[in-house]
Parts: C-alpha cells; structure tokens; sequence
C-alpha cells in the first residue's frame, strides 16, 4: 500500500511524499530494484543533482534498455545543469549509442557539451537536428550554430542563423544580440543595399537602445552612410536619432564634412 500511494504521489507531483516512503522501502525485498529508479528521477526534478548523480550512476550499468538509457539521461543531464560539460557528454554518448531514436533535447544538449568543449564542426552538426521547432530551444540552438559557424569562419551560414534566432522571442537577449550579429555581417559581406542595411540599423538603434551593442550599432551606421556617399540623407537619417552619444557626433561630424565637399564641388556654396 505504502508504495502504490508513493507511486501516485509521484504521479502527481508530490515529490517530498514520494521520496520519503520509496527512501523507506530501499531495504525491502519486494521493491528495492524499483524504487531506486524513482528516487534517482525524483532527486533530478528536485534540482538536487550530486544526490540524482549518485543514485542514478550505478544503475546504468545494472539496468537495460529504456531503463538504462533513462539513468544515463539523468546523469548526463545532471552534469549538464553542473556545468561538467566533459561528464555530460560521455553520459548522452550512451544515450546515443543505445538509442533507436535519439530526443530533439539530447541532440541539443550533446550539442552544447561539444560546443562547450570547442568542437565547433560536430556541435554544428547535432544543433542543426534542434532547428526545427517553435521554441526556446530553437532559438538557443540557432544562435550557438550560428557562433559555431563563426568560429570556423562561414559567415554566410552564420548570418543566416543569427536571423534565424533574431527572430524568435523566447529569449529577449538572444533576440536583440543575434539581431545585432546578423546586421554586421549583412554589412561585411555586403549582403544588403547599403540603403536597407542603414535603415535595418536605424531600426536596431530604435528597437534595442539600451543594448551593450548600441555603441557598435553606431560605428557600423556611420561607416554605412560614409560608403553610400548619401551624405544629405545620412545626415537626416542620423538627426532622427534621439540618444546620440559621442560616437554618432563623430560619425556626423565626418558626415557633414563630405558634404560639405560634395556641395563645394556642385558650387552651391551658401549651403
């Protein structure tokens, strides 16, 4: 009775209830290759993770299956939320190796152990597996593929999946960074008009004003205008700004000399 009541505890959630009568039942002849299992899982959704690592581990080995591959997760996944990156991946490599299908999360979080670790090529790999869906997840795996193919400098498929994560709003950081990242690259690689890319800036600068970028955001604005050489429209673009630091003075200063060149050579010498 004590066990069929912890297991509906379990099943709703009452997870201090449950721990107590299966911690008591551990000795006893009829449930102790049960309830272990339960008391592992229950110490992973507790958050206590040394407790979920130490009662899950020897069970792996002992286990099969579905089973072993579920302690594996609970280890693996335990380490992860640990930072232990190293312990984590070799944990998920069992879930790999034993898996018939493998979980979107364990292709993520296999993923970011790799990325952690700074094998960029197989953590753009397994990231790419996690792209399909509408949620945090995706989004967080958008932006590390997008760093992984940063570090091996595609910057073409990096911009297309900071985009890609610009435009999820799971994550506000995430958002207004992976946004920030994919104009400088639209910049470098001269993806865009120069035209679209200086109003996809102005529209950054008045969208994510409080952003750490917001001063890079305005040195890439500048070098915009100055290689359009619409100096009369960059200077009334740039007027529009509200907060002007330091930075967009400079960055006017320069503008309203190469137009005033540029009025000299047309004489139009009173403008």
């Amino acid at each position: 009775i004590s066990y069929y009541q912890a297991h509906v505890d379990y099943e709703n959630k009452k997870y201090d209830a449950a721990l107590r009568v299966f911690l008591s039942l551990e000795s006893d002849a009829g449930f102790k290759k049960v309830v272990p299992f339960y008391i592992a899982e229950i110490y992973y959704l507790q958050g206590k993770y040394d407790e979920a690592i130490r009662y899950a581990e020897p069970l792996i080995a002992q286990s099969k299956g579905e089973r072993s591959i579920d302690m594996s997760r609970i280890v693996g996944d335990s380490y992860f939320q640990k930072k232990d990156y190293t312990k984590a991946s070799a944990y998920y490599q069992v879930i790999f190796d034993l898996s018939k299908k493998i979980r979107r999360e364990d292709y993520y979080h296999m993923g970011y152990c790799r990325y952690m670790s700074k094998d960029y090529a197989k953590s753009a790999e397994l990231l790419s597996q996690v792209t399909s869906g509408d949620d945090a997840m995706a989004q967080n795996a958008y932006y590390h593929l997008a760093d992984c193919y940063l570090k091996m400098n595609d910057k073409k498929r990096a911009r297309v999946a900071f985009e890609a994560a610009s435009r999820f709003d799971y994550d506000k950081k995430i958002s207004e960074d992976a946004s920030f990242n994919c104009l400088k690259l639209s910049y470098e690689l001269g993806f865009s008009p120069f035209n679209e890319i200086i109003n996809s800036f102005l529209a950054f600068i008045e969208k994510y004003h409080d952003s750490p970028n917001i001063d890079q955001a305005y040195d890439f604005l500048g070098k915009a205008f100055v290689t359009s050489k619409n100096y009369k429209q960059a200077l009334q673009s740039m007027e529009k700004i509200k907060s002007k630091n330091q930075t967009v003075y400079k960055a006017m200063q320069r503008l309203a000399y190469y137009r005033g060149v540029e009025l000299y050579i047309d004489q139009q010498y009173d403008e």
